[in-house]
């Protein structure tokens, strides 16, 4: 770029702007500036009266209005060697996913290989966690999770509202109401929770405002995908109520509630535990007390 100001004929200045620019890649543009006055000396922008500010700000407009252009030819070339840059990478892109293709395939043979070989050698052993084992598992973190979370936190905001727990002493409150919850859900499958307002009133809750975001049909909406999967999950799979009612607790099938001691005798299941086959998947929540309770 060649900013001139036209002190006269200058042969050298001339030559710089015509001679040179035959040569150069890029077009050159030319800034004009007014004519200075006529000086003996050789002018400067300081002596034209021409500030450094108002001479970027002619810089940026002039450029704003006559970018840098390439020349043809050289946009020609340019756009040659895109096109073949991006031949290359739909190239290399196109064996990367073929060659992904063929591993993809060869490890859902070999994984089906692997399966098969185990299930042939575990045939028959009870020692040996299956499939159904492992999605038991599954469903048995997700019930505990749903208890200690979700059903505790519905039972610390509704137990003061229903008729089943008012006459019991203040700690049993909230754990009366989640046993009387957790019996609805999970009890007597052929006597399901009912929907709507009949939920309610078997938790002894006379509700009267509704929204659309009933959070107790949320809660047996989640109960009845929990029991659907464990009848798909295949075994045999039940919640269990049992318990010897007055006697110490059994560490193998029983844990205390809350701040129970877990060295008082058992007086009423919290929470049912979960069972596969027999075999305990989660323990029972049992609330235990040093003195019998009615």
């Amino acid at each position: 770029m060649t900013i001139s100001y036209y002190a006269g004929d200058d042969e050298y200045e001339y030559e710089y702007r015509h001679q040179r620019g035959q040569h150069a890649r890029f077009e050159e543009p030319v800034i004009d500036l007014s004519h200075p006055p006529a000086y003996a000396t050789a002018p400067t922008i300081d002596s034209w009266g021409i500030k450094s500010a108002d001479l970027v700000e002619a810089v940026i407009s002039h450029l704003t209005r006559h970018p840098f252009r390439l020349l043809p030819t050289e946009v020609a070339r340019k756009m040659d060697e895109f096109n073949v840059r991006v031949l290359r990478l739909e190239n290399a892109h196109k064996r990367l996913q073929e060659a992904n293709d063929e591993l993809t395939e060869r490890n859902r043979r070999l994984e089906d290989r692997v399966a098969s070989l185990i299930a042939t050698r575990t045939q028959g052993r009870s020692d040996v966690a299956t499939a159904e084992h492992s999605a038991h598992q599954t469903i048995a973190a997700d019930y505990r999770a749903l208890v200690e979370q979700r059903l505790h936190a519905f039972a610390r905001a509704h137990h003061k509202a229903s008729s089943r727990t008012g006459h019991y002493a203040d700690r049993q409150r909230v754990p009366r109401f989640l046993a009387e919850l957790t019996r609805a859900l999970f009890a007597d499958l052929s006597r399901p929770l009912p929907a709507g307002e009949g939920a309610w009133n078997a938790l002894g809750i006379a509700r009267t405002t509704w929204t659309e975001s009933d959070p107790l049909a949320l809660l047996r909406a989640d109960c009845d995908n929990l029991r659907q999967r464990a009848n798909k999950a295949g075994l045999q799979a039940r919640w269990d109520f049992m318990i010897l009612k007055d006697r110490p607790l059994n560490p193998e099938r029983q844990e205390p509630w809350s701040s129970c001691d877990p060295n008082d005798p058992v007086r009423f299941v919290v929470a049912p535990g979960y069972m596969v086959d027999d075999q305990v998947y989660t323990l029972q929540y049992v609330y235990t007390s040093p003195d019998p309770i009615s």
